[in-house]
């Protein structure tokens, strides 16, 4: 017996929760790593700059799932310059340019 396969994809609310921990929790550690003090050291420093990005790298792919869901968990939707760039050239890339 044959099993039909379906394009449209069946709503599935377990993994929308978990896409959701997942954008949340990288959300989060990310604003906690942007807050070190500066006078940590280099190795330190290195660590966290490659954490940081692996897990802003993991909160941008879950909340671009979250989008395509189109889920309420959705923290930036799924914009990648909202999770892979510092806040500070986010900000910056917000404001207008006096011409």
């Amino acid at each position: 017996m044959a099993t039909q396969k379906s394009t449209q994809v069946a709503p599935d609310g377990a993994i929308e929760s978990l896409l959701g921990e997942i954008a949340s929790m990288a959300y989060c550690t990310d604003k906690h790593l942007s807050n070190h003090p500066a006078d940590v050291n280099d190795a330190y420093q290195y660590e966290a700059d490659m954490l940081r990005d692996v897990v802003a790298r993991m909160g941008w792919i879950a909340d671009m799932a979250l989008k395509r869901l189109d889920s309420i968990n959705c923290i930036h939707g799924g914009d990648a310059a909202a999770w892979l760039l510092p806040a500070r050239c986010t900000d910056l890339l917000s404001k207008k340019v006096a011409s």
